[in-house]
């Protein structure tokens, strides 16, 4: 996950930017509507 990557929910369509990187060496899932967001198509 890079800051300013943008992922939407593919249930409701909300859509979110990165805008802070945690420095977390495990990955954290994005979840929306109980699924994990995917990356935005631009």
């Amino acid at each position: 996950m890079k800051k300013g990557a943008k992922y939407q929910c593919t249930v409701c369509g909300m859509a979110v930017t990165v805008d802070k990187i945690c420095g977390c060496v495990e990955a954290h899932d994005i979840v929306c509507c109980g699924t994990e967001m995917k990356p935005k198509k631009k």
